[in-house]
């Protein structure tokens, strides 16, 4: 051990007085004591440093940040705003579509069969291709309270092989199908 810091001495090459003394001459004059002359040496010339075995490092470290919070007095913090109050909507009732409504109404009025294209088609492609996919729902058991009117309607689809001609309501054409009630289901579909 006293070699390895001999070494070490001697690796930083450091001037150590004004005469030109250097760690390597230190190191090499250290080499020439016997160990009896090295302790009687130190003897009385080395103090012993107690460790501080009863400073928790977390203590030290929570302390220094306090330190460091009341000696910066004018650093600058942030802090979120306050939330803003808000109005909770768990209790108002949605509305469904209207289109979901017109077409519940009109086909619990069907009395004769129709086709899918004059049933679904009107306004505008968005609001025609709602009400196309409100159609597979017809006969649906697990649904929601929203959709079961139009579920719950005593109707069968009949679908086509061809494309049905519409040219309105920004549809050209669709796929040929038929609306039966379930009292005259036994219609072939439209061409």
């Amino acid at each position: 051990m006293f070699q390895r810091e001999l070494a070490a001495i001697a690796r930083q090459q450091v001037h150590l007085s004004q005469g030109g003394l250097s760690t390597s001459e230190l190191a090499g004059w250290l080499k020439t004591l016997s160990l009896d002359q090295l302790a009687a040496f130190a003897d009385g010339r080395l103090a012993t440093t107690p460790e501080c075995s009863f400073v928790l490092p977390d203590v030290m470290l929570d302390n220094t940040e306090e330190f460091i919070a009341r000696e910066q007095p004018d650093r600058k913090t942030s802090a979120m705003p306050a939330p803003a109050e808000i109005e909770y909507t768990r209790d108002t009732p949605l509305e469904p579509p209207r289109e979901l409504l017109e077409l519940t109404r009109m086909l619990a009025g069907l009395s004769t069969s129709a086709s899918v294209g004059d049933a679904v088609v009107g306004g505008s492609f968005g609001q025609a291709s709602y009400r196309l996919s409100l159609l597979a729902l017809i006969g649906e058991t697990n649904i929601g309270p929203e959709l079961a009117p139009l579920a719950d309607l005593p109707l069968t689809l009949q679908w086509g092989d061809d494309m049905q001609a519409v040219g309105r309501g920004e549809v050209a054409r669709i796929s040929a199908g038929r609306i039966l009630p379930q009292q005259n289901n036994d219609e072939s579909p439209a061409a």
